[in-house]
């Protein structure tokens, strides 16, 4: 098999929301995250672009969301199209270790988003568990579409 190596550097960070909502806590609570990441490529611009979203709840109530945050960390991939093949569609797909990697690195920065944006809240010590990729399941929906503002919001 042929080992490609890839020129990746991080293009730019944005916080895309969030949000804190009214809550009390006990000593006692242990918080939970609910964790959504996606990646998408846009092969024009030799970007691929990973969200990453986060919901904290207390454990023992998981309906009940305490907050929630989500990032979006853009990464410049030189020669986009040469190193990342076709698929049946005519896109350009990311193979997994790289898709893999992207997400590890964006769901690190998150965990420093979240300590810096929550320091001084009662979340200040909701800090972000280690991710292992492979304990990441698919999910149903599309974090992508999720984060989008239509237009007409834009112009309001």
């Amino acid at each position: 098999m042929e080992q490609k190596n890839y020129k990746i550097r991080i293009d730019g960070i944005d916080i895309i929301s969030k949000t804190m909502y009214k809550f009390q806590l006990s000593e006692n609570d242990i918080f939970n995250h609910q964790l959504k990441t996606q990646a998408v490529g846009d092969e024009n611009k030799n970007l691929a672009v990973v969200f990453v979203q986060s919901k904290i709840n207390k454990l023992n109530e998981p309906t009940k969301i305490l907050a929630e945050i989500t990032i979006a960390i853009g990464f410049v991939i030189e020669d986009f199209k040469e190193v990342f093949p076709m698929n049946e569609n005519g896109k350009h797909i990311i193979p997994s270790e790289v898709e893999n990697l992207l997400k590890s690195m964006s769901i690190s920065t998150l965990r420093g988003i979240m300590f810096s944006e929550f320091r001084g809240t009662l979340l200040h010590k909701a800090v972000l568990p280690i991710i292992l990729m492979d304990s990441l399941k698919p999910i149903e929906g599309n974090l992508f579409e999720e984060v989008q503002t239509p237009e007409e919001e834009l112009a309001k």
